[in-house]
């Protein structure tokens, strides 16, 4: 079975991922994917510079992420064009990976699930929830963005609503991390459950 874990930026989804590691269960992450088909001198990171230019280079010549995101975020062609990039190569790579798992469930993590139509590669959809006011407020210490940079960001993503409704799981991450543990811990044992049944249909 397979789980694919999503939700809006800054809402806790690699904690909850890196969550899923600790109990045991493999996760994939289309992000760390992504920086691994971005790192210098890659026919990947050649087609990005080559469509988007030097000006998004740090000076050791990898991307800067920052830039990048500034950049397509600001411009819906650029948008289009790095994901037209990235995006079917990150999908090969997780199908890649799920091939060659053998334990009972496993997660993927895939920030962008639903923009990206991934939805269809997995069993169940995970999303990780919480406050609005929160996610703007972890959003803007995280990557010290203005308000105008976070609702340009936000304005970019499928909305709240729109993941919470295709949602078959929700992992609600307004509170410590003890109560986020827990929400884990019982998932996971619900999901061996429904692997365990599905195996015997």
């Amino acid at each position: 079975m397979l789980i694919g874990l999503t939700g809006g930026i800054a809402s806790g989804k690699s904690t909850v991922a890196n969550m899923f590691r600790q109990l045991g269960i493999p996760v994939a992450s289309a992000d760390e994917i992504s920086r691994s088909l971005t790192v210098p001198n890659q026919p990947t990171w050649q087609a990005i510079v080559d469509r988007f230019g030097d000006d998004i280079l740090q000076a050791d010549q990898q991307i800067d992420r920052a830039a990048l995101r500034q950049l397509v975020f600001s411009d819906p062609e650029a948008k289009h064009d790095l994901e037209t990039i990235l995006h079917p190569l990150i999908k090969e790579a997780l199908e890649d990976w799920h091939r060659q798992q053998t334990s009972l469930f496993q997660v993927l993590e895939i920030p962008l699930l639903f923009e990206t139509n991934s939805q269809t590669m997995v069993d169940r959809i995970l999303v990780v929830d919480c406050s609005p006011e929160l996610q703007k407020s972890r959003l803007k210490e995280r990557d010290n963005l203005s308000d105008d940079e976070v609702n340009a960001i936000l304005a970019q993503q499928y909305s709240r609503h729109q993941r919470l409704a295709q949602a078959d799981d929700i992992i609600v991450n307004d509170a410590d991390i003890e109560h986020l543990q827990a929400q884990i811990e019982q998932l996971v044992a619900t999901y061996r459950q429904l692997d365990t049944a599905s195996k015997s249909l």
